[in-house]
């Protein structure tokens, strides 16, 4: 039997396959930590892998084809091809001149799984991952084979949602591939997989249901919605606890006349946003303080005798999130959701915390500014969620029935709870930005972040159930 996955065996549908389709002779398990070329046994996913291994009652081991060859895997009742750098796996297994037989009785005869990049190479090619990540190529080196073993009559994309948010051109790239090749490819989710019975058969898929969103069926359908932005609408990751940010920061100010060391830099920023937090805070007890970060960078300029304008201290701001920023894109599907909704004739409206110097910024970069009927941003508040003064000012101020505006954000603390108590319709999704293990109870749980999704069940293209 052969399991073809995107990020390991996830599901219990997945462990159930597995289940039915073991039969242990000499219950050990292989774990193929070729691919992850840089971690090896040290790999993430090992420990994960190995209880679940020890669950089945086998006992896992980690082995590597880089320096042995692959004739010693039919020793296995179970071989887990783990993730990685696919070029690199396909490498060190087509080196061994019997790799293509022992693969092939692997799956015919014992429970050949495959993770990410273990997938991908039991199917015929993987010159469309090429053009999507050409850095698997450099890593290897150069005349890279893109064959893959043909164990199973499919191209496979692992991870493919994931891969749409972080490659803007994915979809495209496949597309045209499939066009220029006449060769399919079969993109795989996280938490699904394909079950195959012998090397050469068709598979079935199998959907993690744990992922299939959840929809209350008296749902009204609301005039109105406001959008969370990062985590919701977009991805973002920073390092502003990166040492070199804070050294070029200490270079910036020093060239304005504010001369300081990098770690008393960073020490002052900390204290300055508490103390700009206890100030607000002093003011209105009641709220939960947002302060305006260009405050506290014209407060740093200050304290070392330094007087700038407010643009000075806001061009310091943006100098520091652009250093500091790593990426920042919108989640697949986000442009068309919002599109989709305002042909529709909806209000919408941004209610994130996040600061006005950063966020609006980043909204016309990312080409989503102009959808929105107000972009309300916790700095010019003074406040934020989940505190329900914020929900309460944008509500007024657009003379919204909250009865017939959905929230849609991912944080049950922040987005939901205020949500719900206020009268209003609310949206959770879990994306890689959520808490651990966090979910709610409202009108939409989507457990996974899927946009398209969400397009279809806000837009009545779906089955509501």
């Amino acid at each position: 039997m052969i399991l073809l996955t995107s990020d390991g065996i996830t599901s219990p549908q997945l462990e159930e396959e597995i289940k039915k389709s073991l039969v242990p002779i000499s219950r050990r398990a292989a774990l193929v930590t070729t691919a992850s070329c840089r971690y090896k046994e040290k790999d993430h996913n090992v420990p994960v892998l190995s209880a679940l291994m020890r669950r089945f009652g086998l006992e896992p081991e980690c082995v590597d084809v880089e320096f042995q060859d692959a004739t010693f895997l039919l020793a296995y009742d179970v071989v887990i091809l783990m993730g990685g750098n696919p070029f690199y796996l396909r490498k060190h297994l087509k080196k061994w001149k019997n790799s293509l037989e022992v693969l092939t009785e692997l799956a015919n005869r014992h429970v050949l799984i495959g993770i990410s990049a273990g997938s991908m190479v039991l199917g015929d090619t993987m010159e469309f991952a090429c053009q999507i990540e050409p850095g698997g190529i450099e890593e290897v080196g150069e005349n890279v084979d893109c064959s893959g073993f043909g164990i199973v009559p499919l191209n496979i994309m692992p991870h493919y949602l994931a891969y749409l948010t972080a490659y803007e051109q994915t979809k495209e790239i496949l597309e045209s591939y499939e066009e220029e090749t006449g060769r399919k490819i079969c993109t795989i989710n996280d938490g699904d997989g394909i079950i195959i019975s012998q090397a050469g058969k068709k598979g079935r898929y199998i959907k993690d249901e744990r992922y299939t969103p959840i929809v209350a069926p008296d749902m009204p359908e609301y005039q109105a919605y406001f959008f969370d932005l990062y985590g919701t609408l977009i991805d973002i990751h920073t390092e502003e606890g990166d040492h070199e940010l804070w050294e070029f920061m200490a270079k910036y100010y020093a060239y304005k006349g504010a001369k300081y060391g990098s770690w008393e830099l960073r020490w002052r920023y900390g204290a300055l946003i508490h103390d700009e937090e206890e100030r607000l805070l002093h003011e209105n007890p009641k709220q939960i303080p947002e302060p305006q970060v260009e405050r506290v960078f014209m407060r740093l300029y200050e304290e070392k005798g330094v007087r700038v304008s407010i643009q000075e201290a806001v061009d310091a701001a943006q100098v520091f999130r652009s250093f500091s920023l790593r990426y920042v894109r919108l989640y697949y599907g986000a442009k068309e959701l919002l599109a989709h909704l305002k042909k529709k004739d909806k209000k919408l409206y941004v209610l994130s915390n996040a600061q006005q110097v950063f966020t609006a910024s980043e909204l016309r970069y990312l080409g989503i500014y102009d959808y929105f009927d107000k972009v309300c941003l916790s700095s010019d508040y003074h406040c934020k969620k989940p505190d329900a003064a914020y929900f309460k000012a944008l509500l007024t101020s657009e003379g919204l029935d909250p009865a017939k505006v959905m929230m849609i954000g991912n944080s049950e603390y922040d987005d939901i709870r205020t949500a719900k108590a206020l009268g209003m319709g609310a949206c959770y999704i879990h994306s890689n930005l959520s808490p651990e293990g966090e979910t709610a109870n409202c009108d939409i749980v989507m457990r996974a972040m899927d946009l398209p999704s969400l397009e279809k069940i806000l837009c009545r293209e779906a089955h509501l159930a």
